[in-house]
């Protein structure tokens, strides 16, 4: 159904956009993202690198034009995303059916079709947190060293690719998993997955404490907290 849904939507005329990268505050100008796509990115700030290290690579190394490039790669995000999620929702205890439904709802509106077709974060992001709910779902099965290993690399993906998701979420995500699984794991699996944290979020940290003399990831006290509070208020005259 829903990929029905995008056949129609392609054969009707809808195409994909790479207008965002002449405009995206997030993206680093796509020019030197093409030219240098790691040392672009390794002097990012509050801007996490995940997202733009992908784009870069994929505007450096891909065989094929940006825009088939990256409606190719966002086509199977997306699928991805749809089978997860129905899955997810079946092990939640929907029927198949109603589990199907549910997805075809979701994914096939428009607003989310417009994820869909300009490389933005969102829909990466969507992918993300829910595999990392999915991942906690498999937890509750039986939590292996791997899928330990798998919670804390999808959720560290999550915080290195959105500035909103600040790496105290992450925290909170692991501190209910491992409170809710209590009894049922191992010291040497939690220290083995929580490798992944420190090493990738804690490094690109100390990284800008390095380069920026200011060690953060996050924007919550920048652009974030500005767009929230600044906008709503009315003007006032200087004084």
């Amino acid at each position: 159904m829903c990929l029905a849904v995008r056949i129609v939507l392609f054969a009707s005329g809808t195409r994909f956009s790479t207008a965002y990268f002449s405009y995206g505050w997030q993206i680093v100008p796509v020019d030197t993202l093409r030219d240098d796509p790691f040392g672009s990115v390794w002097r990012l700030h509050e801007q996490p690198p995940l997202f733009n290290l992908v784009t870069g690579v994929l505007l450096r190394w891909s065989p094929f034009p940006a825009g088939i490039t990256f409606q190719l790669v966002f086509l199977l995000l997306a699928g991805i995303l749809i089978v997860i999620s129905h899955d997810l929702f079946t092990r939640l205890g929907a029927p198949p059916v109603v589990a199907a439904v549910i997805v075809v709802v979701i994914f096939c509106d428009p607003d989310w079709l417009r994820y869909e077709l300009t490389p933005q974060y969102e829909l990466p992001t969507a992918l993300l947190l829910m595999l990392t709910v999915w991942t906690v779902s498999r937890l509750t099965d039986g939590p292996t060293r791997r899928r330990w290993i798998a919670l804390t690399g999808f959720a560290t993906a999550v915080v290195l690719t959105r500035s909103v998701l600040h790496p105290v979420w992450l925290l909170v995500i692991l501190a209910a998993a491992v409170w809710y699984l209590r009894g049922r794991w191992q010291w040497r699996d939690l220290a083995l997955a929580a490798v992944v944290p420190v090493v990738l979020i804690g490094g690109w940290v100390e990284k800008n404490e390095a380069l920026f003399d200011h060690a953060t990831l996050s924007s919550w006290f920048g652009m974030n907290l500005q767009r929230a509070a600044i906008s709503p208020l009315k003007p006032r005259p200087f004084r």
